[in-house]
């Protein structure tokens, strides 16, 4: 499997497990519209990381088939304004599978 197939399994995944454990209480819509822009230019642009988290799925299978990805996250603020970044499975120089979030 490639790599995007496995990262677009475990999403898959995720998603349909938070559809099991959906409450009513959290059904109200929150804005997710890409911001448009990268986490360096909003880096350069005064945005100050205030959380950071990392997570790494990895499995293996019988029929030799694995996957080990590695997804960190980053919220910024700014002016009362607030944007998550994740970037997923990161190769210096330059990561491309990378996307950023406005929440507000």
């Amino acid at each position: 499997m490639t790599m995007r197939i496995k990262i677009a399994f475990a999403t898959i995944s995720l998603v349909l497990m938070s559809f099991l454990f959906h409450s009513p209480a959290y059904s109200i819509s929150t804005k997710w519209e890409d911001a448009g822009v990268s986490l360096s230019s909003l880096l350069n642009s005064n945005w100050q990381v205030i959380a950071h988290s990392t997570s790494r799925v990895a499995a293996n299978s019988n029929a030799g088939n694995s996957f080990d990805v590695k997804s960190f996250t980053f919220l910024l603020t700014k002016s009362g304004k607030f944007i998550l970044c994740n970037v997923e499975g990161p190769t210096p120089p330059v990561a491309t599978d990378t996307g950023c979030r406005k929440l507000n």
